[in-house]
């Protein structure tokens, strides 16, 4: 039960403006607010918010058909009344939900469905062929990590979490197991983000076996078992952690590597109880393009390895206090460089989004940070 019932600095100016007082100065602040977290909502929101869940309502140029079917369909409609800027070409839209991307994808080479929000990656080849211009590959702000349980000492030296990294094959693993789609990181923030530096990881992230080997044989070698930590969601993860199990133990000597795979319902609590035994899978997907969401929500407090930097936050805090985009930008890079060099989460490839579609679609329009689809500007062959 909230404490309080009204928030402080917040205050109504008329019925389309709020008025916000931060307690602090915050930098990001209007780009935060593209978050869609801070979307309006209407009233039946809070006075019913089970029935809400069922059928939400929303501002847009499409309406609920119906309630959420879940595990099943979501179906839409033109929104009647919308008089906004984005009249929608198409008359509904028919959202099918799937358990596998791969039978989505064998349902649009059926034609079963016209769109796929996501083409596996092992089928990125035989998309293109496919599908030729309606196929699309394009940035993406998803990155995959490996996170480490801090709290055992066998990962509370920097220089054991460095040789980690190098003994990592990020262009092999983006080849086998992406088809190059994905691409190895080169920084804690994916490529398409405003002040994103080519590089900025530098030799920890480069696969350096031999000297991986070196490194941590200098940092008094490891002893005992690894365990790998995933969700059983998508087959490509394991797929990927056996690649790394494969290098720790030919590039490292690191005999005894296991997986535990569980369902993400379990995963979840044990990874933020910080009750995992090993290294795990941790993913991003930005909340709003900027270099400090990843900054902050991977290694502020709280964090999931348990790291605390107080030179990390300062820098932090010194960016969110800044007077300009470029003088708080300076700041999240210094911050981005204190948590690279001492590696308490290993960057390891960005994300790209794949998409394909039918002929009976056209005026196909995507963009990274709207979801990918335009549903507004879709056309319907007859």
């Amino acid at each position: 039960t909230p404490a309080v019932r009204h928030l402080s600095g917040l205050k109504v100016l008329d019925d389309t403006t709020l008025q916000v007082t931060l307690g602090a100065p915050f930098s990001q602040f209007p780009m935060l607010l593209a978050f869609p977290a801070f979307a309006p909502l209407p009233a039946v929101a809070f006075t019913d918010p089970e029935g809400f869940d069922r059928h939400p309502v929303g501002n847009g140029p499409f309406a609920m058909d119906g309630d959420w079917q879940h595990n099943q369909r979501i179906d839409l409609k033109r929104a009647a009344g919308y008089t906004g800027a984005r009249p929608p070409m198409a008359d509904a839209v028919h959202f099918r939900i799937f358990t596998s991307k791969d039978t989505a994808f064998t349902e649009l080479r059926a034609g079963h469905v016209d769109f796929v929000t996501s083409v596996p990656a092992a089928r990125a080849y035989e998309a293109r062929r496919t599908f030729g211009r309606r196929y699309s590959v394009r940035p993406s702000g998803t990155m995959d990590y490996l996170g480490l349980p801090l709290g055992d000492p066998r990962y509370a030296d920097p220089n054991v979490r460095k040789a980690l990294s190098m003994a990592i094959d990020r262009p092999g693993i983006t080849r086998a197991i992406f088809n190059e789609v994905f691409v190895p990181a080169d920084s804690l923030v994916a490529g398409m983000i405003p002040g994103h530096r080519a590089g900025a990881c530098g030799e920890a992230c480069a696969y350096r076996p031999a000297e991986a080997r070196a490194l941590l044989d200098r940092a008094g070698g490891f002893t005992g078992t690894v365990e790998l930590y995933f969700a059983n969601s998508d087959p490509t993860y394991e797929q990927w952690m056996t690649a790394v199990a494969n290098e720790l133990r030919q590039n490292l000597g690191i005999r005894n590597v296991v997986f535990r795979k569980m369902s993400g319902a379990d995963l979840g609590p044990i990874l933020n109880g910080r009750k995992e035994t090993g290294p795990y899978r941790q993913n991003w997907v930005i909340d709003y393009p900027s270099v400090q969401n990843y900054l902050a929500g991977l290694f502020g407090p709280g964090n999931r390895m348990g790291w605390h930097s107080p030179a990390f936050d300062d820098a932090l805090a010194r960016g969110d206090a800044a007077a300009t985009p470029a003088e708080g930008l300076t700041w999240y890079h210094r911050a981005e460089d204190l948590a690279l060099a001492d590696l308490p989460l290993i960057p390891l490839w960005n994300w790209q989004d794949q998409t394909a579609w039918s002929t009976r679609v056209g005026n196909v329009v995507l963009d990274p940070y709207v979801g990918g689809l335009h549903l507004d500007r879709v056309t319907v062959r007859h």
